[in-house]
């Protein structure tokens, strides 16, 4: 069982510098920024370990005898969807808008120097915007919802 925990690991952490050397190759590197990259990067690996563990679910399935358990196979595959979700709906917005902040910044004084006030005052704002477009997303869908059963 050590192995099979040993080679997912290194499964993840290949796939994972997979998706920061594409990252680092397709991004200008005047308009990135580490967060952005980091961001980028988590968010390929976890769609690739959504992707890879189709596979996995269904030789579980085929084969109920198999060493893996199809209760920890479903365990792995809601965290994985909760992760995705948490990376699509907050940090993924997050670091757009606090990149969008750091941008206008740049535009308004391009000699600009980064101080711990003017930090906060961005990441206030991108959690501020965040939370708006969640709400606004969470809306919409309860909207749909409801007047798709009416």
């Amino acid at each position: 069982m050590y192995l099979a925990g040993l080679l997912l690991i290194i499964m993840v952490l290949i796939i994972l510098l997979g998706s920061i050397i594409l990252v680092k190759y397709y991004v200008d590197p005047s308009e990135s920024y580490l967060l952005a990259t980091i961001v980028i990067s988590v968010s390929i690996t976890l769609t690739l370990l959504n992707v890879l563990m189709i596979p996995i679910d269904i030789l579980v399935i085929s084969r109920p005898n198999y060493s893996f358990h199809k209760e920890d196979v479903d365990n792995l595959m809601r965290q994985m969807y909760l992760l995705t979700f948490l990376v699509n709906f907050i940090l993924i917005p997050f670091t757009y808008f606090y990149g969008e902040e750091r941008q206008e910044q740049f535009e308004v004084d391009f000699e600009y120097e980064e101080s711990k006030d003017n930090m906060l005052k961005r990441i206030l704002s991108a959690i501020k915007q965040t939370v708006i477009l969640d709400i606004s997303i969470a809306t919409i869908l309860i909207m749909i919802l409801f007047f798709k059963y009416q």
